[in-house]
């Protein structure tokens, strides 16, 4: 079940509500942070429904979760009357009332810094080329809100921001994930599926939805000898889970 929203839902003390971002197309995730949240969640069968909320209620539906905060941001989760926002939170709250299958591992220390590096080197190394593309694919009140929000805090239209600019400014950031995935794969963490893994599909969802032939360039990029491409062998593995599940099942 998921409906649209201007203000905050009521849920009962064994129901979580995601809030996420609305799209132009009903019912499709698209934020890579919304999608991290929206993997954990999947991934550890956790019944949730979801609550599609365009850029400007945002604040209307959730700024008292962040309160002081200008801006306020999505995901955010209601577990009863408790609410819960910034993905990096919700995870760490998922892993303590849901705690399997796990996913911070190896370690809560590790995982956080990999959500940092992609947040921090690569998703900028490539916001210039994905930014202006967003838009594109918002309902029509988010795209207006979008629009006039990014160049009024850049200072300049949004065509102009991509000028210059190529997916394959990604390459360099991406080379470290490349090189840990071909000598300790198959999952960014080791043998198994982790937060890391959700992070980076998350992103590359984003992507994908922003220039689809872009992703596909990023999973050529890397190489072994033998011809494999790093970063496509490891996504092949993990993609079937960017499947949004039917949210009436779930263990909760």
């Amino acid at each position: 079940m998921s409906s649209s929203a201007s203000t905050a839902q009521s849920a009962s003390d064994d129901e979580i509500i995601f809030y996420d971002l609305k799209c132009g197309t009903p019912g499709e995730c698209w934020s890579p942070h919304c999608w991290k949240t929206r993997l954990a969640l999947q991934f550890k069968g956790v019944k949730f429904r979801t609550v599609w909320v365009s850029y400007p209620d945002i604040k209307s539906v959730v700024g008292h979760t962040q309160p002081g905060v200008d801006a306020p941001t999505l995901p955010v989760i209601q577990h009863g009357a408790l609410f819960i926002a910034d993905s990096w939170s919700i995870v760490q709250y998922l892993e303590e009332h849901f705690p399997a299958p796990p996913l911070l591992l190896p370690s809560r220390q590790s995982v956080h810094f990999f959500q940092s590096y992609c947040e921090g080197v690569l998703a900028p190394s490539v916001r210039p080329f994905i930014i202006p593309r967003v838009p594109k694919f918002l309902d029509e009140r988010g795209r207006e809100y979008f629009i006039r929000t990014r160049e009024a805090t850049l200072g300049m239209k949004l065509e102009e921001i991509a000028k210059g600019h190529t997916i394959y400014e990604f390459r360099t950031p991406l080379g470290p994930v490349a090189k840990n995935l071909n000598e300790y794969g198959p999952y960014l963490g080791g043998e198994q599926i982790s937060y890391m893994d959700l992070i980076l599909l998350g992103m590359l969802q984003w992507f994908d939805r922003a220039e689809h032939e872009a992703v596909q360039t990023i999973l050529g990029m890397y190489k072994k000898p033998d011809g494999t491409a790093v970063i496509q062998e490891w996504y092949d593995k993990v993609k079937y889970l960017a499947v949004s599940q039917p949210e009436s099942e779930g263990n909760l």
